[in-house]
């Protein structure tokens, strides 16, 4: 008798820690049989549905709740663990709430076994990551801009140093043959500032461009 109660006793604190877990996991804990029905849930997941006891889901499946292509991604799921016995960690999934919500979970479903060994079911754990794809997908989109704006601004240098360029280099080298001209002093003190200044200047734009 004692040993029955000892054994009672210990299977009674199992299961006040799995309820204590279901109860209060903020992550979405769920056990089904081999036709994929729920036996339990946790708690978040069945207000996430938006359902507040947990019992309502029981004998129901994910087709009830959930769009079906959805469903049939997660029956698939199921089906591969219980044939293959090996669990599929960690798996990022959207999803589609009842309630229109949309958010990414962590997904990892393993194979539930009874006292023989025998795979009897699955069972699942999600975890919210919806913060963290929302955080990578603005990492993503801010480096999409930052290399289009590093894209502007070399097809502005390159437009730059062509444009501006080519006219001054223009002025300097046709300023250079009329200087090898016949030209009046004047003349070639006028030309002469002009050379030296469109020298200046592309020296100046040369720096600016670089820089």
């Amino acid at each position: 008798v004692s040993a029955h109660k000892r054994t009672e006793a210990e299977l009674d604190q199992e299961r006040q820690l799995l309820n204590a877990l279901l109860a209060n996991t903020p992550d979405h804990i769920v056990f089904k049989d081999a036709d994929g029905r729920f036996i339990r849930v946790s708690r978040a997941h069945a207000q996430s549905i938006g359902l507040n006891d947990p019992t309502d889901l029981i004998g129901k499946t994910d087709a009830d709740f959930f769009p079906p292509d959805f469903a049939d991604k997660a029956r698939d799921d199921e089906l591969q663990v219980m044939r293959s016995g090996r669990s599929l960690v960690a798996q990022e999934e959207q999803i589609a709430w009842p309630d229109g919500r949309h958010s990414w979970v962590s997904t990892t479903k393993a194979p539930l076994r009874n006292y023989r060994g025998e795979v009897v079911g699955t069972f699942g754990i999600s975890r919210d990551i919806t913060n963290r794809k929302r955080a990578e997908e603005a990492q993503r989109e801010a480096k999409e801009a930052a290399e289009a704006a590093n894209q502007a601004k070399s097809d502005f240098l390159a437009n730059m140093s062509h444009e501006i360029r080519t006219p001054l280099n223009a002025i300097i080298g046709m300023t250079e043959l009329v200087l090898d001209s016949e030209l009046a002093p004047v003349q070639r003190d006028y030309l002469q500032t002009v050379l030296t200044s469109g020298e200046t200047l592309l020296g100046i734009i040369n720096q600016i461009l670089d820089f």
